[in-house]
C-alpha cells in the first residue's frame, strides 16, 4: 500500500509540472500583442485561474507588462475563469523603469474587483472614463508617474492606503460609490491632487496621509465624513483648497498640519467640524462662509497666519478652548453665527487659554444661546460691535493686553458679566442693550491674593453711553479712571458696590430705577468740587445704603451723606431738584428742603458779589430758608415784636381816654413812671402776690404794648392805636427805634407771608 501511495504522488507532481512547463496558448487564449507570455504573467494566469492570489515573493522575477494587466482586466483571455474575489496581485512589477508606457484603462468597464497591492507602477496609469462595478484596490501601491482618475466611476471603494502617489493625481469629477480609503498615503512630485467635484457614496479617509502637493476638493461632495485625522500637507506654499466642499456627517482634522494657504470657504458639514489640535502655518486659513449643522471644534489649534471666520453658520458649539490665533494679522469673526455656546477659554487638556495675538473683529456675530470668555487673552484689540448673543455673555478672567479699545459698542445680549478681568485699554459698551451688566473684580475662587488685588487693576475709560439695561446694573470693586455714562438707562437697580472713581464720572440724563452708591470712591476734590456729574440724570430711588430705611440713625446717615456727596460734585441746581423730589415722594419733606435750601445756596454761591446777593443771603436764605423755613420768619418777627414792646411806651397816645375805657388801662396808665410799672409787677408777682393785679399787666402788656408794636411792625391801612401815638413827644432813641421797628416790619412781613404761601404750595 505505501507503495501504491508513492506512485499516485510521484505521477500528480509530474503531470502538474508539464501543464505548467507546457505554453499557455494550450489552454488560454492570448492576445496577439501579448504574445510570448513572460513567466510571470502565465503564473499569474494559473492562480488567477484557479481562484488563488497572486501574491509575488519580493526575491521572484515580478515583472508585468501593463497590456498584461490591462487585458486581465478586461476579460482579454479566453477561457481564464476569474474567481468571484476578484483578481489580486501582489508586490508585481508594472511596466520598467525605461518603459514609458503606462496602464491604460481609460473608458474601461471592469466588473471584478481589482486588488493590485504593494506594486509598483512605473508608467501613468490612466482610469479616465473607466467604470469598476466593484472595489479598486491599490493599498500599498506605488505610482511613479501618477494616477489619472478623471471622471472615474466606481460602484464599491477605492483603496489608496498607504500608496505612494509621485506624479500628477486626479480624481476630478470621479463617482465613487462606496469609500475612498487613502490612508497613510504619500502624495509628491505633482502640480496638486486634484479631487475637484469628485463624489464619494461613503467617506473619504486620509488619516495619517502625507501631501507634499497642493490639494484640491472644491465642489466636492461626500455622503458620509471626511477622516482627516493626523494628516499632513506639506505643500510648499500650496493652497489646501476645500471651498464648497460637501459632507453628510462630519469632517475630522484633529492634529493634522497644515503648511499652506487653507481654504474653507463656504464647505457645507452635515454634522460636525472636528480640528482639535491641528496646527496651521503661517498662512492664511479661511473659513468665511461655513456651514456646520452641528458644531465647529478648533479646540487646542493653532493658527500661525491670518483666520477668516466671515459669514461662517455654525448650529451648536464654536468650540476654541486653548487655540492660539498666533498672527499679528486680523483674526476675523465678522457675521458668524453660532446656534448655541461660543467656547473660548482654558483647555481642559492642555491648560492652554485661547490667545489672540493681533486683532479679534467679532462685528455683528450672532449666538443663539451663550457666549464663554473664560481666561482668554487679547494681546491687541478686541471688537464685537454690534454683536448679539440671545442669553448669558460671561467674560471671566481674561487679559485685554493692548493699550488700545475693547468694542462692545451696540452689543444686544442677556445677561452680560464682566469679572476679574485686566485692562489695559477703554472698554466701550456705548449703546449696548441688555437684561443684566455685572462689572467686578471681585475673587471668583475666593483666594486672599485675589481678594487683595481686588479694584486695583483700573479700566481707563468705562463707556456706558446710551447702554440699556432691563434690569440691574452692577458695578463691584472695580476702579474706573473715567466713567462715561450718560444717556445710560437702568429700568431696575444701579448699584455701584466699592467703585473707585479716579478722574471723572459722568452721569449725565442717566436714568435709573433705583440707585445705590456703597462705600464708592469718589474722585478727589478740585477746589471745592468733584469732576462728577449728575445734570438732567433721573432716578425713582436713590441711597448710600445697603440696609433696611428702618431706623432713625440709618436714614439720617444715609441723607447726610446723598446731600454731602452732592455738594461736592459739579453744580448743576437741577440735580439737587431732582433729589428733593425723590426725598418728598419718599415722605422726606424735612430732608426735601434741607436740599432745597443747600442747591439755592451753592447756586447763590456761583453768582458774582453783589447787594443782590447780599440781601437775598441775609434776608432770603438766613430768614427764611429761601421760603422752605417759614417759622424762621415768624421767630425773627415775634422777637422783634416783643422788644418793640419793650421799648415802645403807650403813655404818648394822644387820646388817651380811648384807653382809659378799660379799667385796667387806666391804672396802668395813672402810673407816673415806668419804673413805678416794673416794681407793681414784681410786687405783683413775688412779694404780695395779686392775682388782679397780674391779670391787669398781662392784659396790658399783650393788649396795648404788643397791640402797639405790632401796630407799627404791620404796615396795615388802618391801624388801631399807633395813629393815636404822638411819635414826635417820645425821645430820640425810641424815634429811631420806630423807624428801624417799621423798617423791619416792611421787610419781614412779605418775606414771612411769601415764605409761608411757598411752603404751603409745595408738591407731595
Amino acid at each position: 500500500m505505501p507503495v501504491v501511495c508513492r506512485f499516485v504522488i510521484i505521477c500528480a507532481i509530474l503531470i502538474s509540472v508539464l501543464a505548467a512547463s507546457g505554453p499557455a496558448s494550450a489552454a488560454y487564449t492570448v492576445p496577439v500583442n501579448l504574445e510570448p507570455l513572460t513567466a510571470p504573467e502565465k503564473w499569474v494566469l494559473q492562480q488567477v485561474d484557479g481562484g488563488e492570489d497572486a501574491i509575488f515573493p519580493l526575491t521572484a522575477k515580478r515583472t508585468l507588462r501593463p497590456q498584461f494587466i490591462a487585458a486581465l482586466l478586461t476579460h482579454g483571455f479566453k477561457g481564464v475563469t476569474v474567481p468571484y474575489q476578484g483578481v489580486r496581485i501582489v508586490n508585481a512589477l508594472i511596466g520598467g523603469p525605461q518603459q514609458k508606457q503606462g496602464l491604460n484603462l481609460e473608458n474601461a468597464e471592469v466588473g471584478l474587483a481589482v486588488l493590485l497591492q504593494n506594486c509598483v507602477f512605473y508608467g501613468p496609469v490612466n482610469l479616465k472614463s473607466a467604470h469598476f462595478q466593484k472595489t479598486l484596490n491599490f493599498t500599498g501601491s506605488t505610482f511613479k508617474q501618477g494616477l489619472n482618475a478623471w471622471h472615474l466611476r466606481t460602484d464599491q471603494d477605492v483603496m489608496l492606503g498607504m500608496a505612494h502617489l509621485q506624479g500628477p493625481v486626479n480624481f476630478r469629477w470621479a463617482k465613487i460609490g462606496g469609500n475612498f480609503f487613502a490612508r497613510g498615503a504619500n502624495f509628491k512630485n505633482a502640480p496638486k491632487f486634484d479631487g475637484n467635484s469628485m463624489m464619494v457614496g461613503g467617506s473619504l479617509f486620509i488619516k495619517e496621509a502625507e501631501f507634499h502637493v497642493p490639494v484640491d476638493l472644491v465642489g466636492a461632495k461626500i455622503a458620509q465624513n471626511l477622516e482627516g485625522e493626523d494628516v499632513k500637507f506639506f505643500t510648499s506654499g500650496g493652497e489646501i483648497n476645500f471651498n464648497n466642499l460637501e459632507t453628510g456627517k462630519n469632517i475630522f482634522l484633529r492634529r493634522s498640519l497644515f503648511n499652506g494657504p487653507v481654504d474653507l470657504g463656504a464647505v457645507r458639514v452635515g454634522d460636525d467640524l472636528d480640528a482639535n489640535g491641528a496646527r496651521f502655518g503661517d498662512f492664511k486659513v479661511r473659513f468665511s462662509g461655513l456651514r456646520v449643522q452641528n458644531s465647529l471644534i478648533v479646540e487646542n489649534v493653532d493658527f500661525q497666519g491670518p483666520v477668516d471666520f466671515s459669514g461662517a453658520q455654525v448650529g451648536y458649539n464654536f468650540d476654541a478652548k486653548g487655540t492660539r490665533f498666533g498672527s499679528r494679522a486680523k483674526a476675523i469673526f465678522s457675521s458668524l453665527h453660532v446656534g448655541r455656546s461660543l467656547l473660548m477659554g482654558h483647555s481642559q487638556g492642555t491648560r492652554k487659554p485661547t490667545s489672540f495675538l493681533g486683532p479679534a473683529l467679532f462685528e455683528f456675530l450672532s449666538v443663539g444661546f451663550n457666549a464663554y470668555l473664560f481666561e482668554t487673552e487679547f494681546h491687541d484689540q478686541a471688537f464685537f460691535f454690534r454683536s448679539s448673543i440671545a442669553n448669558d455673555f460671561l467674560i471671566v478672567r481674561t487679559k485685554f493686553l493692548a493699550a488700545r479699545p475693547v468694542s462692545f459698542n451696540s452689543l444686544q445680549a442677556g445677561y452680560v458679566s464682566f469679572q476679574n478681568n485686566s485692562y489695559h485699554g477703554n472698554v466701550d459698551l456705548a449703546n449696548a442693550t441688555c437684561t443684566d451688566l455685572s462689572i467686578g473684580a471681585g475673587s471668583p475662587r475666593g483666594t486672599a491674593k485675589a481678594a487683595a488685588n481686588k479694584g486695583k487693576n483700573p479700566i481707563n475709560q468705562l463707556i456706558l453711553s446710551g447702554v440699556l439695561v432691563k434690569r440691574n446694573l452692577t458695578l463691584s470693586g472695580i476702579t474706573v479712571k473715567n466713567l462715561v455714562a450718560n444717556f445710560l438707562q437702568v429700568q431696575g437697580a444701579a448699584t455701584f458696590k466699592q467703585v473707585r472713581f479716579q478722574d471723572m464720572a459722568d452721569f449725565k440724563y442717566a436714568g435709573f430705577q433705583v440707585l445705590r452708591f456703597l462705600k464708592p470712591k469718589w474722585p478727589p476734590l478740585k477746589g471745592q468740587v468733584r469732576n462728577v456729574w449728575l445734570d438732567r440724570a433721573t432716578y425713582t430711588t436713590i441711597t448710600s445704603t445697603n440696609e433696611l430705611l428702618t431706623t432713625l440713625e440709618v436714614i439720617n446717615q444715609d441723607h447726610a451723606r446723598l446731600l454731602k456727596w452732592l455738594d461736592t460734585f459739579q453744580f448743576n441746581i437741577e440735580n439737587y431738584g431732582q433729589l428733593e423730589n425723590y426725598a418728598r415722594r419718599a415722605g422726606y419733606s424735612d430732608w426735601a428742603d434741607e436740599i432745597y435750601i443747600a442747591g439755592k445756596r451753592r447756586e447763590l454761591r456761583q453768582e458774582p458779589l453783589s447787594l443782590t446777593k447780599i440781601i437775598t443771603w441775609v434776608f432770603w436764605d438766613r430768614l427764611a430758608g429761601f421760603g422752605r423755613k417759614p417759622f424762621w420768619v415768624v421767630f425773627w418777627a415775634v422777637a422783634i415784636v416783643f422788644f418793640g414792646a419793650i421799648v415802645f411806651d403807650p403813655s404818648y397816645v394822644v387820646e388817651t381816654q380811648s384807653l382809659q375805657k378799660w379799667d385796667w388801662a387806666r391804672e396802668i396808665l395813672e402810673m407816673k413812671s415806668k419804673r413805678e410799672v416794673l416794681r407793681s409787677c414784681w410786687q405783683s408777682l413775688f412779694i404780695k402776690p395779686d392775682r388782679h393785679k397780674l391779670a391787669t399787666m398781662l392784659k396790658y402788656f399783650f393788649g396795648i404794648k404788643v397791640g402797639l408794636s405790632i401796630d407799627i411792625f404791620i404796615p396795615t391801612h388802618h391801624p388801631v392805636l399807633v395813629h393815636r401815638w404822638d411819635r414826635y413827644a417820645i425821645p430820640n432813641g425810641m424815634r429811631f427805634y420806630y423807624y428801624l421797628h417799621r423798617v423791619l416790619g416792611l421787610i419781614l412781613v412779605p418775606i414771612a407771608a411769601a415764605a409761608f404761601f411757598i411752603h404751603f404750595h409745595i408738591g407731595p
